[in-house]
């Protein structure tokens, strides 16, 4: 028998072709029965011995390179060769090496980027922006009409149905999710018309009939082909340049009109036609980052079994000679190793173990997934359902970004589809009105945060009501509106507000708290209604916060109101003077029952 020397040189081994398992299935131990154990353990009984020198070679080159040479010395076992590159036949100083691997990142394919899709993570980027853009929705109103009257009720709510009907959140969920995927997503509107050539013609609104939009079909771009016009193919002046002016699905014909075509990241126009006339998929720009982080995922439960190395002192001159032996009995004290951690081994021998440190495993894992998350724009925390680690990051600016990513799928997608929706919706069956769509915000706010709003709302109006910017009628309008102000109120002239004299919750020899407008024709005596209108406006909302309070007011007060308010419907400014200042003056009335009031002008002051 020869003997076996493991320091001899040897040339590489050939590569051994894998025969399949005879059970149809991998294995993944190699402890068959019918095989050699030793044959097993050669190899890699031969890696781990220390290499000497000579068992390296080096590349003999025909020139002499320095360190900073143009071409660089091939590395074995890594494609870095020439890095750094001169300038070649084609004028290009890139390295042919970086060059090549920027043209790997090509465009794979739209069924490879179906079969990427596939994977869970892809599929979670690919899905997570446009659920959440939709998850607040929108909000529809006929434009330039009140939302109060019937008939804009009525229209509002069979859009709604409509809506509801035709699945239109379903329709626009598929369409971002799979344009992220394929990079195109084309949506065909379903139009009943008795013409055959209708959708070959430049789209018209005309075209649609009462009835005839029936909703939405999406067509992957595997059924879909383009065609373009010579001006498309052929004139780079127009604004149609290498844009398809025809789609054909199952031998219809539609013209870019009609369709609403939705595109990722679009291509520079040299590589359209490389892309189908789509954009960039997220899954061609992911797939590599996921398989990096997963792959290292992956490394965890390996490395947490393997992290011990055992190291034994033996005489490798007896181990050459007898190779057989030593590896079985290897293998049996491997057997006797794996018994709860209990080694077996001779007096004479020596054994070391090195531990391997997995302190920051976690940390490099969730580096890899952090970026997966950056190219699909979505934080870690929102596409992994974790706490940010790596990078030293709390989250915050990661969500305020997002929203704004949310915002962009909103504008740049969604809206587009939906102002087509809309556009033929009305013409089919709401006599052509103009609909519009307003989108909630992204951000949801809490019942404590929305109860701050509605605080901050109430102490606005009061000072505006109180300043006499606004009536209390027209902030109970804003109410009435707010769907969020916690109130349903009633839309009739007959709203409870200001208690009037004579009646319920108020006095009975009080006169109603009304001011008829007056016609000023003198600069002076506008000067002297303007003082007393503000004056009225204060002592109203007085009186009316009071009543609030207290369910009533007090005589004074509301003497003082309706004195003031009788005032102002008179004809003569000067019969205003003289019922406003009555014994007292101005400042006398007032002051006891509202407080201080602006000091008048001279010409109202009592004289001396």
């Amino acid at each position: 028998m020869k003997n076996w020397n493991p320091f001899a040189k040897k040339t590489p081994p050939a590569a051994q072709v894998v025969e399949p398992s005879k059970a149809g299935v991998l294995d993944l131990t190699g402890r068959r029965s019918e095989e050699d154990p030793t044959e097993r353990f050669s190899l890699p009984f031969e890696n781990s011995v220390q290499r000497q020198a000579s068992d390296f070679v080096v590349a003999e080159l025909d020139n002499k390179l320095t360190m900073d040479s143009a071409a660089v010395v091939t590395k074995v076992g890594d494609n870095c060769t020439g890095i750094k590159g001169g300038v070649d036949s084609l004028g290009n100083s890139l390295s042919p090496m970086i060059g090549s691997w920027f043209t790997s990142q090509g465009f794979i394919g739209h069924q490879m980027c179906a079969i990427i899709a596939q994977h869970w993570l892809v599929g979670k980027a690919c899905a997570q922006a446009p659920e959440d853009a939709l998850r607040n929705g929108w909000e529809v109103d006929v434009q330039d009409a009140d939302d109060t009257t019937d008939e804009a009720e009525q229209t509002i709510k069979l859009v709604r149905e409509i809506d509801k009907r035709m699945r239109i959140d379903d329709v626009l969920f598929e369409a971002a999710k799979f344009a992220n995927v394929f990079g195109i997503r084309i949506l065909i509107p379903i139009i009943e018309s008795s013409d055959p050539g209708y959708y070959a013609k430049p789209f018209n609104i005309d075209g649609v009939t009462a009835g005839s939009f029936r909703g939405w079909n999406q067509v992957d771009p595997q059924w879909i082909y383009p065609m373009l016009d010579s001006v498309g193919a052929g004139n780079p002046n127009s604004p149609t340049f290498y844009e398809p002016e025809y789609w054909v699905a199952g031998g219809v014909q539609y013209h870019r009109t009609h369709l609403v075509i939705l595109r990722t990241e679009e291509p520079a126009d040299i590589l359209k036609p490389s892309y189908l006339f789509g954009g960039i998929p997220l899954t061609q720009r992911i797939a590599e980052r996921v398989y990096a982080a997963e792959r290292t995922a992956n490394e965890a439960p390996l490395l947490a079994m393997s992290k011990r190395t055992t190291t034994l002192k033996v005489d490798l001159a007896k181990v050459a000679l007898k190779k057989r032996s030593f590896i079985e009995r290897i293998l049996e004290w491997v057997d006797y190793r794996d018994n709860y951690n209990v080694k077996v081994i001779g007096k004479d021998e020596e054994l070391s173990e090195t531990d391997t440190s997995l302190a920051d495993l976690d940390e490099v894992i969730m580096t890899q997934y952090q970026l997966v998350s950056a190219i699909a724009k979505t934080p870690a925390t929102k596409l992994l359902g974790t706490s940010p680690k790596g990078f030293n990051a709390t989250g915050d600016n990661e969500t305020k970004s997002y929203h704004e990513t949310l915002e962009t799928v909103q504008s740049m997608w969604y809206d587009r589809v939906l102002e087509r929706h809309y556009l033929l919706l009305s013409k089919a069956y709401c006599d052509g009105v103009i609909l519009v769509h307003t989108w909630e915000p992204v951000d949801s706010v809490s019942a404590e945060a929305e109860a701050t709003i509605q605080k901050t709302r109430a102490e606005t109006a009061a000072i505006y009501i109180t300043n006499g910017v606004i009536s209390p009628d027209e902030d109970r309008s804003r109410l009435r509106l707010d769907k969020d102000s916690g109130y349903s109120l009633p839309e009739d002239d007959d709203a409870p507000g200001v208690p009037v004299p004579g009646t319920e919750g108020g006095q009975p020899d009080a006169a109603p708290l009304t001011a008829a407008p007056v016609t000023q024709d003198e600069a002076e005596d506008t000067n002297v209604l303007g003082v007393v209108a503000l004056v009225t406006a204060a002592s109203m909302a007085a009186a009316q916060l009071a009543d609030r309070a207290r369910n009533k007011c007090s005589p004074a007060l509301l003497s003082l109101v309706s004195q003031l308010a009788g005032a102002l419907s008179a004809p003569d400014p000067k019969s205003v003077v003289a019922t406003v200042h009555g014994k007292n003056g101005v400042e006398g009335s007032v002051k006891p029952s509202v407080g201080e009031v602006p000091t008048p002008p001279d010409h109202l002051k009592k004289p001396e």
